[in-house]
């Protein structure tokens, strides 16, 4: 008799040890099951926002307006050059020697003031982007943490934004076949993407000698397709190509850089931790890329 309620007793003690490791794995896993729940909820919110901040860059078609006017300045700049060459080499056209200089200067005048206004872009899309990012900043620290089961997952903090482009995406210029001399040029130099007949981007696109001095960039866009605009969009992480951090752990970045971003990418870090001794479990990272719309016009 003693044996059995020996035995009976390792049996009660046995299945109750089974039974609290059975509730003890189905809290942890409804706990995991909560902390994955929420970082997915952190991965939509956090592609939400790149996509508006995206949405931002190429307000009103800023930025296909902008590489249309290089590319009308520097053809300006080239056939004026070449006209002045002419009047210089063809007594034919001598008389017109004074015009020809004052066409050429105009136009490399010009193209200073567009390349101006260019940087002007880079200063205003990286001052709105900082503001949006600010003003979510501002907005998270009003939310309070969320608790499930003794652990806390704090609202996510964007630690570091970037701005830049998508790889392989050429400006939405193309190659025109109106000035056959700087065609030729443009491709002997490689300007130009073979298969696309778009001008390539994020590259000074020089003219020849002795105009080589002025700036020529064009911004990376999606050029229209058959009256076709191209969306807003998140993309692939991986595709995003950085020019520069303008916002890291809290502070704002003043790196220079040279051309106008048209992607943007946000990494995001939510703590997670025991809400009863406030001990850190660590911290569950997000990444998120947006792409702003491609142009809206065609090159001309």
């Amino acid at each position: 008799m003693s044996g059995q309620r020996q035995s009976r007793g390792n049996m009660i003690l046995f299945v109750t040890v089974i039974i609290a490791l059975i509730i003890a794995l189905g809290v942890a896993g409804m706990i995991c099951n909560r902390i994955l729940l929420e970082r997915n909820r952190t991965q939509y919110g956090l592609d939400s926002l790149a996509l508006d901040l995206a949405s931002k860059i190429n307000v009103s078609d800023r930025l296909g307006q902008i590489n249309q006017l290089v590319e009308a300045s520097r053809e300006i700049v080239f056939t004026s050059r070449q006209a002045k060459n002419t009047c210089s080499s063809d007594d034919e056209f001598s008389d017109f020697q004074p015009l020809c200089d004052l066409l050429l200067e105009e136009a490399r005048s010009g193209q200073y003031l567009v390349e101006q206004e260019r940087k002007n872009q880079i200063t205003v899309v990286r001052r709105e982007i900082l503001e949006a990012i600010k003003q979510h900043e501002n907005n998270r620290q009003k939310k309070g943490a969320l608790a499930f089961l003794s652990v806390e997952t704090s609202a996510p903090q964007c630690v570091r934004v970037d701005l830049g482009n998508i790889d392989k995406v050429d400006s939405n210029i193309r190659s025109l076949d109106a000035i056959p001399e700087l065609r030729d040029f443009d491709r002997r130099q490689g300007y130009v993407d073979s298969s696309s007949r778009l001008m390539k981007s994020d590259i000074n696109v020089n003219l020849p000698d002795p105009d080589s001095d002025l700036n020529f960039r064009f911004c990376s866009l999606p050029a229209l397709v058959a009256k076709t605009c191209s969306p807003p969009r998140n993309a692939n992480d991986d595709s995003f190509r950085s020019l520069e951090t303008i916002y890291f752990n809290g502070l704002e970045s003043r790196n220079a850089i040279n051309d106008i971003p048209s992607a943007i990418q946000i990494k995001s870090a939510m703590d997670v931790s025991l809400s009863s001794t406030k001990s850190n479990l660590g911290t569950l990272g997000n990444v998120a890329t947006g792409v702003c719309s491609g142009a809206s016009a065609e090159s001309e």
